[in-house]
């Protein structure tokens, strides 16, 4: 609307979606946001001269490749959850494997001990 010179009020008259309406929807800081109708967004669109789908655009992302970008980033963060699972089920497994041959060599020095303080 800002771009394009258009108040309020004139979107209320020409589109026939309230001031209150068009705050509630508008109000970045407005908790209670309504989502607004395909119908109240497509009278909107008529008087802004624009399609939907504009809408849905800021700057040079569309929406729909922001979400998408979300979902690629949300895949790989599972992924690599995955991954971090078994690295540390790997490491718990080559602890235990350290220890087993810790108390191999042990044993191994003290039967060599064992055998050379008989002798």
């Amino acid at each position: 609307m800002k771009e394009k010179g258009i108040s309020k009020k004139q979107m209320e008259a020409e589109s026939g979606v309230s001031v209150d309406t068009l705050q509630r929807i508008m109000s970045p800081d407005n908790p209670d946001k309504d989502s607004p109708t395909v119908k109240t967004i497509e009278h909107i669109c008529r008087v802004l001269g624009i399609e939907i789908w504009e809408l849905f655009y800021v700057g040079d992302k569309s929406l729909v490749g922001l979400q998408a970008e979300l979902t690629a980033l949300r895949e790989e963060r599972d992924m690599l959850l995955v991954d971090n699972a078994a690295m540390k089920i790997r490491a718990e497994t080559l602890r235990d494997e350290v220890d087993r041959l810790k108390d191999e060599m042990l044993d191994t020095f003290r039967f060599v001990r064992n055998e050379i303080t008989k002798k």
